[in-house]
């Protein structure tokens, strides 16, 4: 057991006590643990940063954009279907499966063929079922429903 002095009233205490017992401070911590923890803090600090920074292949990015391009299109089929219904908050969606479509029928973008399942109440109240099919259009970032049916 050896004795240290206390950083701030300047009396010596044992190594063993986590704080001096005559003013209650804590014993200062060693370099070691302080290096050790700027060392980890700035570890992480560059993992992060390599991860935000770090440059994405074309496939990556050109697949990370398909992605949210039919992410996008479901979204907006379903807001749709949403806005055609006597009780939207009662429209429950499953998965949409979105595919691209055969014909453009004369647009200027890529349109996108959407269908998912609906469940909605009806104006009397009851709850029923039936597919979403949509075409969804994309022009540049906006997306425009240009056709949509509900089959039972």
């Amino acid at each position: 057991m050896a004795l240290i002095k206390c950083k701030d009233c300047k009396k010596e205490f044992s190594t063993d006590a986590r704080r001096c017992p005559n003013c209650g401070a804590y014993k200062p911590t060693s370099k070691v643990v302080k290096i050790f923890w700027y060392f980890w803090l700035i570890s992480f600090i560059g993992f992060v940063a390599w991860v935000e920074l770090r440059d994405v292949s074309p496939e990556e990015k050109a697949a990370q954009e398909l992605e949210k391009t039919l992410h996008d299109a479901g979204y907006a089929c379903k807001s749709y279907m949403k806005d055609s219904l006597n009780d939207p908050g009662s429209a429950e969606f499953d998965t949409p499966v979105v595919t691209p479509a055969t014909n453009n029928a004369g647009g200027s973008g890529v349109s996108f063929n959407v269908r998912m399942s609906l469940r909605a109440k009806n104006a009397f109240g009851a709850l029923v079922g039936g597919i979403t099919l949509c075409t969804v259009e994309k022009t540049g970032d906006n997306y425009r429903v240009i056709w949509a049916d509900i089959a039972n």
